[in-house]
């Protein structure tokens, strides 16, 4: 898919999840604000790790919520601490506690705005490592 640049963000939603899974890093660094908030949260799921980290910090933002539902603990592990202080507070409200688990150190760069847009089940599914760093 070196043509991706080409894809209209209706095309990008319009993919099944296995050629999203068949895009290589390099596709994924070159997707536009326009095309990430095209993708839906299978989509995001059907990312892999390195495919993750390729979507350049100032471009997460433009995920939907909906779609970040979709980050496994794995993938949101593999987030640059650029990528999650990028994140807004509905963003952040939108992970599951196991992905906001899955942050692993990146939480310590959290605001104190955004730890409070976190649900007291996200907190609670902090491990005790990110609670001690927080203090």
């Amino acid at each position: 898919m070196s043509s991706i640049t080409s894809l209209t963000p209706a095309q990008i939603a319009a993919l099944p999840t296995a050629s999203i899974a068949g895009l290589t890093t390099a596709n994924v660094s070159l997707l536009t604000t326009a095309q990430l908030a095209a993708l839906t949260s299978a989509q995001i799921t059907a990312l892999g790790t390195g495919d993750i980290t390729a979507i350049p910090s100032g471009n997460i933002t433009a995920l939907t919520s909906a779609a970040l539902a979709g980050l496994s603990s794995a993938e949101a592990g593999v987030l640059t601490t650029g990528q999650v202080t990028s994140l807004s507070s509905a963003q952040l409200h939108a992970l599951s506690t196991a992905a906001v688990n899955g942050l692993g150190g990146a939480v310590t760069a959290l605001s104190t705005a955004a730890l409070a847009g976190l649900s007291s089940t996200q907190l609670a599914a902090l491990a005790t490592t990110q609670l001690t760093a927080l203090s």
